[in-house]
């Protein structure tokens, strides 16, 4: 990761090079925002500080940026949490602390990256505050977090560099995606649109193919549903229950067809899932706006109550065959 891969944020970039050209950058940096590009920030950050040209970005073809690259630089450690926690502990701060007064392996610097900052507990935090002010001359830490509260007044007051992120913009994060995956450019578009802002997120679909086959298969079930057999309800049903675990993200997946189903049938531009519109075009040929809604409304109510704790198979069968007799009406 550099900053040349990273199409928005353009005067942040600015700044952070600038300040490593400069060597003005301090040794403890926070970028703060919602949408997962802290994290990319915060790594392009670490690898142009650890590349062996000096200058005010990796140059990809120096030894430590090879190991960078690989993602074997021993002196770039992502910290963690613990499996199955949601937060950090004073255990792994303590430890990370401790690790800080060993001496790089490799390079002049040791950065250590936070890319979940605002899973730190108080105690943690209090735990990282003698380290964030006075650090070994080689050491720097950089925390990413949802937002400046996340953090304890006293760690604020003894970071310098704070950057404030803003979201960027689908187009921005389809560039991005179509340069580093150009044998992926026919999804680039709606894992863009998808991610609502989000780049890691949009990277993490793009990896999976953007989950074309799940989406269509999802389309085949919608469109079964304005059909006069009722077994589609069972088979559907099925599916989602056989497919439970990730239930959250198919969720998210219906929603954006049902979406997409009403902008088709209202002539609505910014379709998200750009690669299925001849299938959600067909669909919304046979559904009035009305029922798209109703049923976007209904599938919103459904997952609330699955979250809270109602029978899923009962749940999602009652959704369905309201759905189904709504069309039939």
């Amino acid at each position: 990761m550099n900053f040349k891969q990273i199409k928005w944020q353009k005067d942040i970039i600015l700044s952070l090079k600038q300040n490593i050209s400069n060597k003005t950058l301090r040794h403890a940096i926070l970028f703060t925002g919602e949408n997962g590009t802290s994290a990319l920030l915060a790594n392009a950050t670490a690898n142009a500080l650890l590349c062996e040209k000096n200058t005010d970005d990796m140059c990809g073809t120096c030894p430590s940026c090879k190991k960078l690259i690989a993602r074997s630089h021993p002196d770039k450690i992502i910290v963690e949490k613990k499996k199955n926690k949601q937060s950090f502990g004073v255990e792994e701060v303590r430890d990370m602390v401790s690790s800080m007064y060993i001496r790089p392996m490799y390079g002049k610097e040791k950065i250590y990256i936070f890319e979940d900052a605002s899973a730190l507990t108080p105690a943690a935090q209090n735990a990282l505050l003698k380290v964030i002010e006075e650090p070994p001359v080689y050491g720097r830490i950089i925390l990413c977090a949802k937002k400046e509260e996340d953090l304890l007044p006293t760690v604020l007051s003894r970071i310098t560099h704070k950057y404030k992120l803003n979201p960027p913009e689908t187009s921005e994060i389809t560039e991005y995606l179509e340069q580093k995956y150009p044998e992926k450019r026919k999804i680039a578009g709606f894992c863009a649109a998808f991610s609502q802002g989000n780049p890691q997120l949009a990277e993490e679909l793009i990896t999976k193919d953007g989950a074309f086959s799940t989406r269509k298969r999802l389309c085949i079930f919608i469109d079964a549903l304005s059909g006069n057999e009722k077994s589609v309800l069972f088979n559907f049903t099925g599916y989602l229950k056989e497919h439970n675990d990730e239930f959250t993200e198919l969720s998210a997946y219906i929603l954006a067809i049902f979406r997409d189903m009403l902008f088709v049938k209202l002539s609505l531009k910014n379709i998200i899932n750009t690669d299925l519109l001849t299938e959600i075009t067909e669909i919304s040929k046979v559904w009035s706006a009305q029922k798209i809604q109703q049923a976007s409304d209904r599938f919103v109510e459904l997952t609330k109550a699955i979250r809270n704790s109602a029978g899923f198979e009962s749940a999602v069968l009652n959704f369905l065959l309201e759905t189904w007799e709504d069309l039939h009406d």
